[in-house]
């Protein structure tokens, strides 16, 4: 192939590039959260399984941003509600299970970022501490007790190698088509970080 058939080449597979990228991302809807879509749960559906999980830790009952919740349509991904809290905590709920599958305590990720209210201190002395206690959040939020812990990572304070200098704790229990992954903040073993992830 010639120099000048190459640059041809070149100059119309950008287009092509392009406007797959566009047709992927057009795909993706940014709704309102009612009416629900077809297939979805209710909003009222998703905001009962957030205060469920939020009660299930042992957490006070916030109250939601409703102005600026949102239902995600995703013909590659699965459907989810996104839901902020005033306490700053971000949920993320599957609208076709009315499952959480995805939880971020915002507040705390600041803190740690920020170095604010670090202690340099851990509330587990071993690994099997950790791992018991990550067990114990996982049957809460309804892990079975059959499904087994398949990674657990122990990152001390200061040794990440990313802006977040907190220490960090995570793991996850896996099974076939299904996935949960934890990720604590080991100073207090307060749960920071949630996925859940089922095939469909």
């Amino acid at each position: 192939m010639n120099m000048k058939l190459k640059q041809l080449t070149i100059v119309l597979a950008i287009p092509i590039v392009c406007a797959t990228a566009v047709m992927s991302w057009q795909g993706r809807r940014i709704l309102p959260v009612t009416p629900s879509q077809p297939g979805n749960v209710s909003f009222a559906t998703a905001k009962n399984a957030l205060r469920l999980f939020v009660v299930a830790l042992g957490r006070p009952v916030q109250s939601i941003k409703t102005e600026h919740c949102r239902q995600i349509v995703d013909p590659n991904l699965i459907n989810t509600y996104e839901i902020p809290t005033t306490g700053k905590l971000a949920f993320s709920v599957n609208a076709r299970t009315g499952v959480v599958s995805s939880f971020r305590d915002m507040e705390r990720i600041d803190e740690q970022y920020r170095g604010i209210n670090r202690t340099g201190t851990n509330r587990f002395a071993t690994d099997q501490q950790a791992k018991n206690f990550c067990r114990q959040i996982a049957t809460t939020l309804g892990v079975p007790t059959t499904v087994p812990m398949t990674k657990f990572l122990w990152t001390q304070e200061g040794q990440r190698r990313d802006a977040n200098k907190a220490g960090s704790i995570s793991a996850m229990y896996k099974t076939t088509g299904k996935y949960w992954l934890l990720g604590l903040d080991p100073q207090d073993g307060l749960l920071v970080t949630y996925s859940h992830h089922v095939r469909e």
